[in-house]
């Protein structure tokens, strides 16, 4: 049998989700025992409650997909997050293509071992499901599939409530894209809660009248608004935040000089970074003012996880990924023609021979070590 890249990393990825699985199985304790034993209790019993379905606390689209694993146990959970690690792959996948092979390999690694995203696997939370949804819109959006983008952000809502910092981003790009069409499909998911709640409740406005989170001050307190902040590296880890120091260098040389990828940078700092930044900021602001139920738990900014390790990981292995004559031409001109800006013209023509000179050079050396 002839192993295709697509199997490989098919196998890569279910080998990382059966990891994942493979450690729940072999601890003894409870990651949640709060949250993650009221999810996993709400999913088990759906099957004998249906109203528990729509029980927002619960999130109905997290009850209504991990229903049939929770009825295996805990683990369950963990096994129904771990298929959600990847799918999550798989859909950042059809974007990391042009980055090159490294990033489709490295994308999953990474984002399991973002603490606060991997925690959540094993936990069995809502959070890792979220950010599923997240990539397939902007994997939507990158194929200019509209329709489909709109009905998987429509279900966003009953996922979890970041989705009110990452919907207006992506309605936005839609409008910009002119595809006014395609917008009431962002109500499919209202539509189809509406209709599920008058059957089993006989309110079609349930998602209304049912709101989980409200002014809780009294009993969560407040916290400081740099709370959020000031834990960057017990949320993401130390490695990536580092990484996201080139990776915006990385993005800004590329747009600079590729611009056949500023398409997929604008889609990234848009769908990507801005709202992983929009939620950090709404949790930070809610957890200040104490508004919401925000009880500052760091695990809520997992959300983005899947989001940031897509906009750090693309821009730095598509650098990477160029031919080596190519980047070091350009590094001998910058450096060579930079300096020469502020110069007399008579100096720029030397400057220029200077890079003639250079190019030809490093085009000669770096052939010979290529072919070595």
């Amino acid at each position: 049998m002839k192993w295709r890249p697509s199997l490989l990393l098919t196998f890569w990825w279910t080998l990382l989700g059966a990891a994942a699985v493979w450690m729940r199985l072999r601890s003894t304790g409870i990651l949640e025992s709060g949250d993650g034993i009221q999810h996993y209790q709400i999913a088990r019993y759906s099957w004998q409650h249906p109203e528990l379905f729509l029980h927002s606390w619960g999130k109905p689209l997290f009850t209504l997909l991990s229903s049939p694993f929770a009825q295996l146990g805990l683990w369950g959970m963990t096994l129904f997050n771990a298929l959600c690690l990847m799918a999550t792959a798989w859909a950042a996948d059809g974007i990391l293509k042009r980055a090159g092979q490294a990033a489709r390999w490295l994308y999953a690694p990474i984002l399991l071992l973002v603490p606060v995203y991997g925690t959540m696997v094993l936990a069995g939370m809502t959070e890792v499901l979220f950010g599923l949804l997240t990539i397939l819109v902007i994997r939507a959006l990158f194929e200019e599939r509209y329709v489909l983008a709109m009905v998987l952000l429509s279900f966003t809502p009953f996922a979890r409530p970041e989705y009110i910092g990452f919907a207006p981003f992506v309605l936005v790009w839609v409008v910009a894209k002119r595809q006014w069409r395609t917008l009431p499909w962002s109500i499919t998911g209202h539509f189809i809660h509406a209709v599920a709640a008058t059957m089993l409740m006989g309110d079609p406005l349930l998602a209304l009248h049912n709101g989980t989170y409200g002014g809780a001050a009294t009993i969560y307190g407040r916290g400081p608004l740099f709370h959020f902040a000031d834990h960057l590296p017990e949320i993401f880890g130390m490695p990536l935040l580092l990484a996201g120091i080139p990776a915006l260098f990385a993005g800004a040389w590329l747009w600079w000089e590729k611009a056949e990828d500023r398409s997929t940078l604008r889609l990234l700092l848009v769908i990507g970074l801005l709202p992983g930044l929009a939620i950090a900021f709404i949790h930070s602001f809610l957890w200040w003012k104490g508004l919401k139920g925000s009880l500052g738990l760091l695990r809520v900014l997992a959300t983005t996880a899947p989001l940031l390790v897509l906009c750090v990981v693309w821009p730095i292995v598509r650098t990477l990924s160029l031919p080596r004559v190519w980047w070091t031409e350009r590094f001998v001109f910058t450096m060579g023609s930079a300096p020469s800006s502020c110069m007399q013209h008579g100096k720029r023509s030397w400057s220029h021979s200077r890079y003639r000179w250079c190019r030809t050079i490093m085009k000669s050396s770096c052939s010979a070590w290529v072919w070595r």
